[in-house]
C-alpha cells in the first residue's frame, strides 16, 4: 500500500517526526516538557543536545519515543577523534539514534576521502546503531553537483556495509535493538 495524504494515518505520520530540542538556551525543565510533548504525540524521536541525553532517556523511559542526539553539531568541524568519543559517550548515556554533521568545509575542499573516513569512524563506533548524516549549512546542496552528491552517498553506503536509506547526502538508520 502506498502512503499518501489520503491513506496515511495520524500514527504513521507521527512516527516520521523527529522532535528537536537543540536550542542552546533550553533548561532541564524545557527539555523535560519537550519530551512529554513528544511522548503524548508518539513521535519517532526526540533529538536533544548531548548533555541532555540522560534526562531525555529518563523522561521517555515509559514511552515509544526514541532518544536521539547530535555528533559534531552544529558545524561538523570537530576532529574525527572528538566525534568518535562524543558518539561513544552519548550511546552510553542512552542515545539510540545519532545525527552526525559532516565536515562541509572538507567536502567543499574536495577531500571526499577525509569526509568518508570521518563518517566511517563514527559509523564503526555505532556498529550496532545508526548515524544520520545531516547537512550543516544551507549551501551544502550547491557544494557538489547532483551526480556527485548521489555518488557520495552511495559510496558511504557501501563503506558502512549495510542497508541504509538515502536522500543524496543523508544516511538514516536506527539501532537494531531499539
Amino acid at each position: 500500500m502506498t502512503l499518501n495524504s489520503k491513506t496515511i494515518t495520524y500514527e504513521q505520520l507521527a512516527k516520521v517526526i523527529d522532535h528537536s530540542l537543540l536550542r542552546p538556551e533550553l533548561t532541564d525543565a524545557d527539555v523535560f516538557a519537550g519530551c512529554e510533548l513528544a511522548a503524548r504525540y508518539h513521535v519517532a524521536t526526540v533529538c536533544v543536545k548531548p548533555c541532555d541525553v540522560k534526562l531525555a532517556k529518563e523522561a521517555l523511559k515509559d514511552s515509544d519515543v526514541l532518544v536521539s542526539t547530535v555528533v559534531g553539531f552544529p558545524h561538523g568541524s570537530n576532529l574525527t577523534s572528538i566525534k568518535v568519543a562524543e558518539a561513544q559517550q552519548v550511546m552510553e548515556d542512552g542515545a539510540l539514534e545519532l545525527d552526525m554533521v559532516l565536515n562541509v568545509g572538507q567536502l567543499r575542499s574536495g577531500k571526499h576521502d577525509v569526509v568518508r573516513e570521518d563518517i566511517k569512524a563514527v559509523c564503526d563506533v555505532a556498529h550496532a546503531g545508526g548515524v544520520k548524516v545531516r547537512e550543516s549549512q544551507s549551501d551544502f546542496r550547491e557544494c557538489l553537483s547532483h551526480r556527485r552528491r548521489e555518488n557520495y552517498s552511495l559510496q558511504t553506503q557501501r563503506s558502512r556495509g549495510s542497508r541504509l536509506g538515502q536522500d543524496f547526502y543523508r544516511i538514516c538508520v536506527r539501532r537494531r535493538d531499539a
